[in-house]
C-alpha cells in the first residue's frame, strides 16, 4: 500500500524497485512509481491523477494485444505493484504460461468502453489461467468455463487450471501492497476454486475471505471468461478524496483503520443531545462512506425526533456494503417491524451466505419481523439467499 516514506517513493521513481523477497535471478523490476498518485472519486465516475503503467511484458505477465492498442495499462501505483507480485509468486511456484491482464485503466482515469468502473486506477480485469485436459499449461485465450470447469467453446481441449488460479487468489488476499476490495467471477467457477482451496487444505479464514470477496453482481456479465479484480483506496487517496464504492472488509487493515479513526472523530456528534448535530454527523458518515459507523448510527433510529429517525435510516442503507450487512441484519432484529422490514429488504442481499441465518429465520417465519404477518417480497429475497449460498456449509462447516 502507498505508505512507503517520501525517500523510498523518490529512489523508486529514479531507479525503480525490485520486489522481494525472490530468488535473485527471478527479481521483478517494478516501473517507475510516482510520488503524487492518486485515485480520485468513486470507480465509476473518478480519475487517476499521477497513475504508473503496468509493463506491457514481464516474466511473469502480459498484457492482452486489445488493451495495449487502447493504452488503458494505467492503474495506482499499489495495483500495479500487487499485481506484479502476484504473478511472480503464481509463476515461482507453478511453471507455465504467464498471467494475462486485460483492461486497467486510460492514462487520467475516467470512462472506458465495455466498463462500467475501471475510472479510477484501481480495477483490472485478466483471464483466467487455463491448461489441457492433460493438466498441461495453456495460454490463456479468454475462454468462457461452465460450472464443471471445461471450457465452454472448446469442451475436448481446455479446463481451468485450478492450482495457479486459486494461487493467485491467494497471493493477492495476503498482498501487502493492495488491499483487495472484489474479484468479480462467476459462481459455478467460485465453487471450483474454494472447493479446490479446501481440498489442498487451506486455513478456513482464508476460503472465509475469499467466498466473500468472490462474487458476481447482479448488474454484471457472467465473468466466465475473465476475472474483474477491484482493490481498496489506499488510507491517503481515501483522505484526498477516493471512494471505494463497496465494502471495506475488517481484514483490510489499513483502510477499515482509516474508518474506524473517522467514526471515532465523529462519534461524540453522531450521540449529541442536540439534534442537529446528530444529523450533520450522519451527513458526513454518508457521503464519506464511513462503514464502520453503523452502530453509532443505529442508535438514532429510536430517536424522539422523526427528523433524526429518518436521516439514520437513510444513512444506515447508504453505508450498508457486503461487509457489514450482517451487522444491520442483527440491528433490524431490535427494531419495529416497519423499519426492520426496510433495513432487511436492504442489507439481505447484500449479505451473502452471512445472511443464511437471517434468511433461513424469515423463511420459517420466526424472525421478528415478519412472526406476526408475511412479507412475500421479503421471503423472496430470502430464498434467493438460500438457493445462492446454503453450498457453503460444505466447504466451512462451522459457518461462514
Amino acid at each position: 500500500m502507498s505508505t512507503l516514506g517520501l525517500t523510498a517513493l523518490v529512489t523508486m521513481a529514479t531507479v525503480g524497485l525490485s520486489l522481494g523477497p525472490s530468488d535473485t535471478s527471478n527479481n521483478v523490476n517494478m516501473p517507475p512509481a510516482n510520488a503524487k498518485s492518486v485515485s480520485i472519486g468513486h470507480p465509476y465516475y473518478g480519475k487517476l491523477v499521477g497513475g504508473v503503467q503496468l509493463p506491457v511484458e514481464g516474466p511473469y505477465h502480459t498484457i492482452q494485444r486489445s488493451t495495449r492498442a487502447r493504452r488503458w495499462t494505467w492503474a495506482t501505483p499499489y495495483l500495479v505493484r500487487s499485481l506484479m507480485v502476484a504473478a511472480r509468486d503464481v509463476g515461482l511456484a507453478h511453471a507455465g504460461e504467464p498471467f494475462v491482464v486485460g483492461n486497467l485503466s486510460k492514462k487520467g482515469g475516467g470512462d472506458i468502453k465495455m466498463s462500467r468502473s475501471h475510472n479510477t486506477g484501481r480495477d483490472v480485469d485478466y483471464a483466467y489461467w487455463t491448461e489441457t485436459l492433460q493438466g498441461e499449461s495453456a495460454p490463456s485465450a479468454y475462454h468462457r468455463f461452465g460450472d464443471n470447469g471445461r471450457s465452454l467453446d472448446a469442451p475436448g481441449r481446455y479446463r481451468l487450471d485450478l492450482a495457479r488460479n486459486w494461487a493467485f487468489v491467494r497471493a493477492m488476499l495476503n498482498s501487502p501492497e493492495a488491499e483487495l476490495q472484489y474479484l468479480i467471477t462467476s459462481p459455478g467457477i467460485e465453487k471450483q476454486l474454494l472447493r479446490h482451496a479446501q481440498a489442498i487444505g487451506e486455513p478456513a479464514y482464508l476460503i472465509h475471505r475469499a467466498e466473500r470477496m468472490m462474487m458476481l453482481p447482479s448488474w454484471a456479465k457472467p465473468h466466465d471468461n475473465h476475472v474483474h479484480l477491484r482493490v481498496l483506496c489506499s488510507p491517503e487517496d481515501w483522505h484526498a478524496g477516493c471512494r471505494n464504492g463497496g465494502p471495506v472488509w475488517p481484514w483490510a487493515v489499513q483502510m477499515y483503520g482509516a474508518l474506524e479513526a473517522e467514526r471515532k472523530k465523529l462519534s461524540p456528534a453522531l450521540h449529541s443531545d442536540d439534534p442537529k448535530a446528530r444529523i450533520a454527523a450522519m451527513k458526513v458518515v454518508a457521503s464519506r462512506r464511513v462503514d464502520t459507523a453503523v452502530m453509532d448510527v443505529a442508535e438514532s433510529l429510536a430517536h424522539e425526533q422523526a427528523s433524526v429517525r429518518r436521516a439514520a435510516l437513510n444513512t444506515i442503507k447508504a453505508i450498508t456494503t457486503e461487509a457489514n450487512a450482517h451487522t444491520v441484519l442483527k440491528v433490524a432484529r431490535l427494531l419495529n417491524i416497519q423499519i426492520a422490514k426496510r433495513l432487511i429488504a436492504h442489507a439481505l442481499p447484500l449479505a451473502g451466505a452471512q445472511g443464511l441465518d437471517t434468511a433461513r429465520a424469515i423463511c420459517d417465519r420466526s424472525h421478528p419481523a415478519v412472526s406476526e404477518r408475511r412479507d412475500a417480497d421479503l421471503e423472496r429475497k430470502a430464498q434467493r439467499i438460500l438457493s445462492q449460498y446454503d453450498w457453503i456449509s460444505a466447504i466451512l462447516p462451522g459457518g461462514p
